[in-house]
């Protein structure tokens, strides 16, 4: 055994030391020579051999670059995900050939960006990079167990499909002002004042609820940063013009105006070489594709991620938008610390390092059934079966986010209520937390511990999201509004005007608005032809927002449309996706299908003794069920 594992880890040298990790050979520091002759190659590799190449002499062989090819999507046809330069890498069948230890661990053979290395070299050169491309050849054994950590090697053949660092897939052709990279809209009168639109369209004061919970709007958000974050480095003001400026002017007239004279927007960093000498601007998600809990941050020991000045230190830095968002990063924490207990007096003879890969899987398969089983039929009703019955890993599927999913369709900051009722065990209301005044405010989560506000999530309906609270059109953030953002934000990712998705989601375009099915009140329908004349250039937010739900839906058909395609293909395309034949053994598998997000409550809760069997079923206490009857997860099937 020791003979073995001095072959392999010499192997697993020998691919750190080789590997290509560069395109062109160069020294990327002035004293690289000098550091060379000091043998800091041979002391330093990890650092020396990227940087450091020519002065190293490890200039890797030429790899011709290739483009992927544009895969076709079976419920939106018209898919045209941007082709991304890839090595070429030979495929292979991950079963082949034998692994004599479980490798825990991805031999590094190149250098992967982290978030805020990735943001600091945008700061500084205004576009985004990829991560060095993953030789799937190496590390096979890892890759046959465990997901790498910025999704690379997920799709064997496609390395870089759904991995984060990585441009987001469009459904539609790219739409922009000069074909290239300049805003619709950025003509004076070319289109509505985004602030307009919301100002007399969207904002309302009025909740009507809807039939789920607010948990479901919560656990919505931490799903979202699960699976996307745009590249944005918030640098304008109203005194700013500059090309990455796009702010968007208050009237005159407008309340808001006494805040200031306009809602700076920052558009967001294209991958470096795109919106440039005719090639399209392509904008990156620093998140990876899959479902997998990566936004959550992995503590052992503490029953709250660890906090700072700013808030909490979790696997996504924006936990700390809203105590809800807090409170479910923290039971995902303790969910992880819990099983990783419960594996390690299972398996005492695993080390730290395969007790976190195991944790690790088991708590993004957690995530993917309460995404399926409970979030994705509440939120589209009978329209999930857009989505279709799972059969199987589908490597011809590119799992990538879609910019019309991130930058409109899943955009449902209109389900926030204004007011959030604490809780205690016994249902009564305790306290309540006015949605603005829970904003950044982590430490009033650390004070009264989650149940209170779980509890209250649970008891609460969620708002219908055809409309977005003044909360979060007027006060939220100072001078910011969601709602102009989210329209600005779909014209800074180049989305097509909203006909064009309903035709793809074969539904029929509108030409006049005074015939729109989906929206029944005549008295919108005359705002939305005072701000836009033409149907044809209707934001694609505005109309999807302003749509009527039908089949038990929340949303309306285009968004559903768009929600379903993501999540299939976030599902289909995910080699690690839980019910995934050899992910899990059959039984673990049949043990996982039936936990769900009230097992994770009542597991991490401080006292948490009823909650109904479907977390996202409006309750306070009157279809509560004992903790005890609650399905959890069996554990001794993974005793080795």
């Amino acid at each position: 055994m020791k003979l073995i594992r001095a072959i392999f880890f010499a192997i697993c040298l020998v691919f750190q030391t080789s590997v290509v990790l560069s395109q062109q050979c160069q020294d990327e520091h002035q004293f690289c020579k000098f550091w060379a002759s000091q043998q800091e190659c041979q002391k330093n590799p990890k650092w020396m051999v990227v940087h450091c190449q020519v002065s190293c002499q490890t200039c890797p062989q030429p790899v011709t670059p290739v483009q992927e090819p544009v895969q076709p999507n079976p419920i939106l046809p018209m898919q045209q995900p941007p082709l991304i330069a890839t090595p070429v890498v030979p495929s292979f069948n991950i079963s082949n050939g034998q692994c004599p230890l479980i490798q825990v661990r991805e031999i590094e053979t190149r250098m992967t960006a982290t978030a805020f290395d990735f943001r600091t070299r945008v700061s500084s050169e205004g576009c985004g990079r990829p991560n060095q491309p993953n030789n799937c050849n190496q590390n096979v054994c890892y890759h046959r167990r465990y997901r790498t950590f910025d999704g690379s090697c997920n799709n064997l053949q496609h390395p870089a499909w759904g991995a984060s660092f990585t441009p987001y897939i469009r459904l539609l052709n790219a739409n922009y002002e000069d074909g290239i990279g300049r805003m619709i809209g950025s003509t004076p009168g070319s289109m509505p004042n985004p602030r307009d639109v919301t100002h007399f369209l969207l904002s309302s004061g009025a909740s009507i609820p809807s039939r789920a919970n607010s948990l479901l709007m919560q656990f919505g958000q931490f799903l979202s940063h699960d699976l996307s974050r745009n590249s944005v480095t918030n640098l304008c003001n109203c005194g700013m013009q500059a090309p990455v400026c796009a702010n968007m002017l208050i009237g005159v007239r407008d309340p808001k105006r006494r805040q200031a004279p306009c809602i700076p927007f920052t558009r967001a960093a294209p991958m470096c070489g795109t919106g440039i000498n005719g090639i399209i601007r392509e904008l990156m998600n620093e998140n990876s594709a899959y479902i997998d809990a990566s936004n959550t941050a992995i503590v052992r020991g503490k029953v709250f991620p660890p906090t700072n000045r700013e808030g909490m230190s979790t696997g996504d830095d924006r936990s700390n938008l809203f105590i809800g968002l807090s409170a479910l990063h923290t039971i995902f924490v303790r969910l992880h610390n819990r099983i990783a207990a419960d594996l390690q007096n299972l398996n005492p003879q695993w080390n730290s390092e395969r007790l976190y890969q195991e944790t690790r899987k088991i708590v993004g398969a957690y995530m993917q059934v309460i995404t399926y089983k409970e979030f994705a039929p509440t939120l589209l009703g009978k329209k999930v079966s857009l989505i279709t019955e799972y059969t199987g890993y589908k490597p011809e599927v590119n799992p990538g986010i879609a910019n019309e999913f991130s930058s409109a369709a899943y955009r449902l900051h209109g389900m926030i209520q204004e007011f959030y009722p604490l809780v205690d065990h016994l249902f009564r209301k305790v306290g309540d937390v006015r949605f603005v005044e829970g904003t950044l405010q982590v430490q009033r989560l650390l004070a009264s511990g989650t149940d209170f506000l779980i509890r209250g999530l649970i008891g609460t309906p969620a708002r219908r999201p055809q409309r977005i609270t003044t909360q979060v059109t007027e006060e939220l953030f100072g001078v910011a509004d969601m709602a102009s953002i989210n329209v600005q934000r779909g014209r800074d990712h180049g989305l097509r005007f909203y006909n064009d998705y309903r035709a793809l989601c074969n539904l029929p375009r509108i030409t006049n608005f005074n015939n729109w099915p989906e929206v029944s009140d005549e008295s919108v329908r005359r705002r939305v032809a005072e701000l836009y004349p033409d149907p044809e250039k209707l934001d694609l937010y505005v109309g999807g927002l302003l749509e009527e739900p039908s089949d038990g839906s929340l949303v309306g058909p285009t968004f559903a449309c768009i929600i379903a395609d993501q999540f299939r293909r976030s599902r289909d395309g995910d080699r690690f996706y839980f019910a995934n034949p050899g992910v899990f053994t059959q039984n673990q598998t049949a043990s996982l299908s039936r936990v769900g997000l009230s097992s994770v409550i009542c597991l991490t809760g401080d006292n948490y003794p009823e909650v109904p069997i479907n977390a996202f079923t409006v309750d306070m206490g009157q279809s509560a069920v004992s903790c005890r009857q609650i399905p959890q997860l069996d554990l001794t099937l993974w005793k080795e």
